[in-house]
This record gives structure tokens, sequence and C-alpha cells, in this order.
């Protein structure tokens, strides 16, 4: 079918007078622009039209902007686009610049560029814009070069009096803690990173109205928190905790996998707290380790589309282990 895509038709609609052709040639932009050959005249296509006049086309521009950016070959160009982007008058094309900001930073040749942008938008007089900015910096977090003003803008952010900025923010600092705890040094520094990720999720959740992003990740990481720090409630809590998190799946089948990682892990020590009659010891723990390497093979199949989440699930093995014996 790639071989079908008629760019030229294409740079045509984005000039057509009908915004139902223009959106329509956005969303094409997107869809195919890794196998377009002109991919300069298709970024200025898209830039064109993140600033068309019609509403209806230019609020799928930011989601273009991000889809394209990985295939631009002059980064360089695409990134000083977005820069201006960032730094203009209009409220509505800043917002598509600080929308798209998070998702392409780690392509970014000139992070510190990039960054001053996003730590400008945070601060930005419009509150929508700082809610955007919010997001953009959580997803950006594990490549700024200055993480610890990134996570006080998160924390200032946090403390918004609009709702959905707060829940992002929130939510985004849970992330946040999610990365310290994967490169936290020792057991205990490892389960206080993961204590804070848990504390932020659990405020954004409980304070979400209009959408709820940490709903599965709140449950999700309590469950392998109450594993292995909570082993006298682990069996009853970590089970209340999957239900609430199955209930978040949406369809996922990232977020299925990781609760069936979880899952087997909540059965291996199950089974060693059961073990108690010393003819089974050698059985149990050998059902245990399989349990345990049935969980590792799982964590191998989804480790490059759910990075965060499966190197806390490594990193948390040790302790299991450990237990298990």
């Amino acid at each position: 079918m790639i071989g079908l895509i008629d760019q030229g038709k294409i740079h045509k609609e984005t000039r057509s007078r009908s915004f139902h052709k223009r959106r329509e040639a956005l969303t094409q932009l997107s869809n195919n622009f890794s196998a377009l050959p002109d991919k300069k005249q298709a970024w200025e296509d898209i830039i064109r039209l993140a600033k068309d006049k019609d509403r209806n086309v230019w609020l799928g521009a930011a989601g273009s902007l991000s889809a394209a950016f990985p295939h631009i070959p002059d980064k360089e160009q695409a990134g000083d686009d977005l820069h201006r982007f960032t730094g203009d008058k209009n409220k509505f094309i800043r917002g598509i610049g600080a929308g798209a900001l998070g998702a392409v930073f780690s392509y970014f040749p000139d992070k510190e560029q990039s960054w001053n942008d996003l730590h400008q938008l945070t601060q930005d007089e419009d509150e929508n814009i700082r809610g955007i900015a919010a997001g953009s910096l959580g997803a950006a977090f594990p490549h700024i070069p200055d993480k610890q003003q990134a996570w006080e803008d998160l924390i200032r952010l946090a403390g918004e009096k609009d709702t959905d900025t707060r829940v992002s923010a929130n939510y985004y600092l849970g992330k946040a803690s999610i990365v310290k705890a994967t490169e936290a040094k020792g057991e205990h520094n490892f389960q206080e990173e993961l204590e804070n990720a848990i504390h932020f999720f659990e405020i954004s959740s409980n304070e979400a109205v209009h959408f709820n992003p940490a709903q599965f990740c709140y449950p999700f990481y309590r469950s392998f928190y109450t594993i292995i720090f909570k082993k006298q409630e682990a069996k009853k809590a970590v089970q209340n905790y999957l239900t609430e998190a199955k209930k978040a799946l949406e369809g996922s089948e990232k977020k299925e996998k990781l609760i069936q990682v979880v899952e087997k892990l909540a059965n291996a020590l199950k089974d060693v707290k059961n073990g108690d009659d010393l003819n089974r010891i050698e059985q149990v723990l050998d059902t245990c380790r399989k349990q345990v390497e049935e969980a590792v093979d799982l964590i191998k199949t989804i480790k490059e589309v759910a990075p965060g989440a499966t190197m806390i699930l490594e990193k948390g093995l040790p302790f299991i282990c450990r237990k298990i014996g």
C-alpha cells in the first residue's frame, strides 16, 4: 500500500479551500511520513497546517509534528521550527509547540535549547499552556539535562489552581520518581523512591476529574511495592490492587502483560509462604523459581514499549528472589 501514496496529491490538498481536505491531508502526512519521498516538503506542509486558520485542522498538528519529527533528516532545522512555535504570540501555536516538545525531546540534537523552551512554557501566562507543558516536561524528564530544575517545575505545577494541571504534574512526578527508583543505589533508596512514586500517583488519581492518567499506575506500582516490602499483607492487598489495575487496562496488551508479571511474582511468594512442609520445600522453591523465570520472560517481551515499568520490575526482582532463596 505504501507504493500507492501520492505525495503530490497530498501536498495539493494541504492548500485546498476545503478544511475537510486540509485536515485529511494532515492525517495522511502524519500516518505516512516515514514513507514519503520528499520529507522536507512534507514537514513544511505540516508546519503550515499547524498554523491553519481553521481549528479543525490545527488541532491535530501537535500529534503530526510528533509523528514526523523522528523521520526528519535535518533535525536541527526541525528543532528551530518548533522553537519558533514555543515563542509564538498566538497561544494556540505555543500550545502546539508545547505539546510536541515532550514527545520528540529525545531526538533533539540541542537539548539545552529545547529544555530552555520547555522550562519557559511551564511559566507561560496561559494556564492551559502550563498544563500542556506539565505533560511534556514529564514525558521528556529522562532526557532533560537539568533534572533538578525540571523536578522543581513539576512541583510548582502540582500546586496550580487548575485541576487538570495538578493531575498531570502529580502523575509525571510519579513517573519521574520511577526514573529515580531505577537509578537508586541500594534497597532503602529504591524503596523510598518507589514510595514517592506511589504517593504522587495516588494524589493524581484522587484529584482526577476529566481524565485519570494514574488510573493504572497507582494500583500497579502499589501492588508491586506490597509484594516486595509488605509481605504480611501481600496476598489480599495485592489482589485488590491488581483488580483495580485491571479495570484500567483499556484493551492495552502492554498493561495486561505487566499485570501478569506481578501476578506471577505474587504467586511465587505465596508458594514460599505455603511451603512449610519440609518434605515439599524443594518442590515449592522450584515452582517459585519457575514463576519468576516466566515473569522475566514476560518482561523481555514488553521492554521496548514499557521501558520505565520493566526497569522497575527488573530492579525489584533481586529483592523478591532473595525472599524465595
